[in-house]
């Protein structure tokens, strides 16, 4: 049972990396593997290491509860199940790129403006 209590903490750690970043699916599947074969034989334990996994994915409902508030940054805006479900399969990013083909808005005018919302929102 005290290799299952570390088997359960590994799920539950790559489900909350998965909130942070997507390639560490191929670290947890990687150090899976071995232990498939044990897994699929105990269902009990399949059962909770799925559990523990979507506790720790869980995190990524943060998403929907902060766009919900319209923040200033809002990045894809996953204020929706359509667009919250973009977002975690990063539908726009594409296959293997680690970020979007947009250009950024720089220059004085875009500084001012974030500085005036920032200041806005802080002397409240």
């Amino acid at each position: 049972f005290e290799k299952d209590q570390y088997l359960l903490l590994f799920c539950f750690i790559v489900g909350l990396g998965l909130g942070n970043h997507q390639t560490i699916a191929l670290a947890g599947l990687g150090l899976c593997l071995p232990q498939l074969a044990r897994l699929f034989r105990r269902k009990k334990l399949l059962f909770f290491c799925f559990l523990f996994f979507l506790l720790g994915y869980s995190v990524n409902f943060y998403l929907l509860l902060r766009s919900a508030q319209h923040p200033l940054i809002n990045w894809l805006d996953p204020s929706d199940w359509t667009r919250f479900f973009r977002v975690l399969t990063r539908a726009d990013y594409g296959t293997f790129r680690l970020h979007q083909e947009i250009q950024a808005q720089t220059g004085w005018n875009t500084i001012i403006a974030q500085l005036k919302h920032f200041f806005f929102y802080f002397l409240q």
